[in-house]
C-alpha cells in the first residue's frame, strides 16, 4: 500500500496559517510512518526541510509555490493527479476537506468541522463558498471518510446526506510538549511576560466562531469581582469588526491582553500560567487548545457546543456560550479552589487519552478499509 499524503495546507508562515489542519497534517507526517512503513508513504508538500517531523518520510516531494493559495489550488487539481499516477500512488488522503477531483486512485478525506456550512454568515463569503463547494465534491468522490469527532460525523451525515457507514471517527492528539511547567518556570515566565495579575485564557484564531466578544462582556460584567486579567490570544482571522467593538467597548479594556500568535513551543507556559482557560466557541469540529490546555493543567471553562463536550468528558466546566452564563461560570471557577484542583488532575489524565501515535493508528486502519 503506497499512500500519497497531501500535507499541502502546512505553512511556514506563523499565524492563522498554522492552526489546527496544520497541526493534524504535521502530526500526521511525523506518525504514519510507524504505522505503515515509511517507504509506503509519499508526502506533498512545500515544506521540505522545514519541520524535522519529515525525517522519517523517505518519500518526499516538495513544490516550492504551494504556500500560495491560488497556486495550491490550481496545482492540487491539475498537476497532483498526474504526480499520483508518476508515484504510483495505491491511495491519496487529502487531509482538509479537499480531493483532486481527476484523482484516478482510492481517496481519503478528513473532514475537521462544518461550520462554514453551519455558521456561513461566521466566515467569509469566498471561503464559505470555496469549502462547500469542495467538501461536496470530495465526500462524493471519497472510498473513506475521517472526521475528528462524533460531533462532526453527525454533522456530515446531516449536511452532506453521507451514509454514515463510511465515515470513521478519529479524534485529534496532544503534541508531548504541552506538559504542566513547573512553579520556577511559571514564574520566571510571568516575570517576563509582565503578567503580574492572575489572568483568564482564551486561545484560537481571531474569529466570529470563537465567540470571543461574548467573553469579554462576561469578563467586563464580573472584573470589579476579580483580580484578574483577559488574554486573548491568537492571530486575527476574519470578521474581528464585532471582536474589537466589544473590547472598545469594555470598561476594563486596559485589562485585555492581545498577545498575538504564540507559537506552540512557547503555548505550554501559557497554558501552565494561567489561572483559568476558556473556550467558548460557539461551534468546534474537535477543539484541540481545549485538550493542550488540560494537558497543562488549566482548570478548563468550555462551551457545551460542538464536539467540546464529547472532548471534555468530565475534564471540564461546561456553560451556555452566551454572556450572562459565561460570567457565572467564570465566577464559580475562580472562586472555587477545589474546583480548580479537581479540574486540573482530570484534565491531565483526560487529555493523555489523546495522542497523535493512536491518531495515525486509526488513520491507517482508515486506509485498508478504503482498500477493500
Amino acid at each position: 500500500m503506497k499512500v500519497g499524503f497531501g500535507a499541502l495546507t502546512m505553512s511556514a508562515k506563523a499565524g492563522v496559517r498554522q492552526s489546527g489542519v496544520h497541526h493534524y497534517s504535521a502530526h500526521l507526517v511525523a506518525h504514519l510512518p510507524a504505522a505503515l512503513d515509511p517507504d509506503e508513504l509519499v508526502v506533498y508538500s512545500s515544506l521540505q526541510g522545514h519541520s524535522g517531523s519529515h525525517r522519517s518520510v523517505t518519500h518526499y516531494r516538495p513544490f516550492i509555490a504551494l504556500e500560495n493559495p491560488a497556486v495550491r489550488t490550481a496545482w492540487e487539481q491539475t498537476v497532483l493527479p498526474v504526480q499520483l499516477r508518476k508515484d504510483r500512488i495505491d491511495l491519496y488522503h487529502g487531509p482538509a476537506f479537499v480531493l483532486p477531483k481527476l484523482a484516478r486512485v482510492p481517496t481519503v478525506v478528513t473532514i475537521h468541522d462544518l461550520a462554514f456550512l453551519r455558521w456561513p454568515e461566521q466566515t467569509t463569503r469566498r471561503r464559505s463558498r470555496y469549502l462547500t463547494e469542495q467538501v461536496r465534491q470530495a465526500v462524493g468522490q471519497a472510498a473513506r471518510i475521517i472526521a475528528v469527532s462524533e460531533h462532526t460525523k453527525r454533522e456530515t451525515v446531516e449536511l452532506l446526506d453521507v451514509d454514515p457507514d463510511l465515515i470513521d471517527v478519529t479524534p485529534l492528539g496532544v503534541d508531548p510538549v504541552f506538559r504542566r511547567s513547573s512553579d520556577a518556570e511559571i514564574d520566571r515566565f510571568r516575570t517576563e511576560q509582565g503578567l503580574r495579575p492572575p489572568f483568564i485564557l482564551a486561545v484560537g484564531n481571531l474569529e466570529p466562531r470563537k465567540n470571543l466578544d461574548a467573553l469579554i462582556r462576561a469578563f467586563d460584567a464580573i472584573a470589579p469581582e476579580i483580580p484578574h486579567d483577559l488574554v486573548l490570544a491568537g492571530a486575527e482571522g476574519w470578521k474581528s469588526g464585532r471582536l474589537k467593538e466589544a473590547i472598545a467597548a469594555s470598561q476594563h479594556r486596559d485589562r485585555i491582553r492581545l498577545p498575538g500568535f504564540i507559537p506552540q513551543d512557547a503555548l505550554p507556559l501559557w497554558y501552565s500560567s494561567c489561572d483559568a482557560f476558556v473556550i467558548p466557541s460557539i461551534d468546534e469540529g474537535f477543539g484541540l487548545t481545549l485538550v493542550e490546555a488540560m494537558a497543562c493543567g488549566a482548570p478548563a471553562l468550555a462551551a457545551n457546543r460542538g464536539a467540546l463536550p464529547e472532548v471534555a468528558g468530565h475534564a471540564a466546566l461546561l456553560t451556555e456560550p452566551e454572556d450572562e452564563a459565561l460570567a457565572n461560570a467564570l465566577l464559580r471557577l475562580l472562586h472555587s479552589p477545589g474546583l480548580r484542583r479537581s479540574l486540573q488532575e482530570e484534565g491531565q489524565l483526560r487529555a493523555a487519552m489523546f495522542t497523535w501515535q493512536r491518531t495515525a493508528e486509526l488513520t491507517v486502519q482508515t486506509y485498508r478499509k478504503a482498500l477493500t
